[in-house]
């Protein structure tokens, strides 16, 4: 079976091969391509780390209840990481 156009075997390369390949993907893929990686690293999650950022929802959240805190819809969260990003 020949592979499609713009598939890589990645299995037959080097890490300095995939490095060299993953130079000419668009931005927004090398940002998922270094999300995925990084979610197979984090597998092996710090319980410590885990426990602080659900400590540190809760503290919002309350924060937010008590009304010292506003929120922001997606669509708008995301429209101003875009411009902050310049994406």
């Amino acid at each position: 079976m020949k592979p499609r156009a713009g598939l890589v075997n990645w299995g037959e390369m080097t890490i300095a091969e995939i490095a060299r390949e993953a130079e000419n993907l668009p931005e927004v893929d090398k940002a998922r391509l270094a999300g995925l990686l990084l979610e197979q690293i984090g597998e092996q999650k710090d319980a410590g780390v885990e426990q602080a950022w659900v400590e540190e929802a809760q503290k919002r959240l309350a924060a937010f209840n008590r009304g010292e805190m506003a929120a922001v819809d997606g669509p708008t969260a995301m429209a101003g990481l875009r411009k902050r990003f310049g994406l």
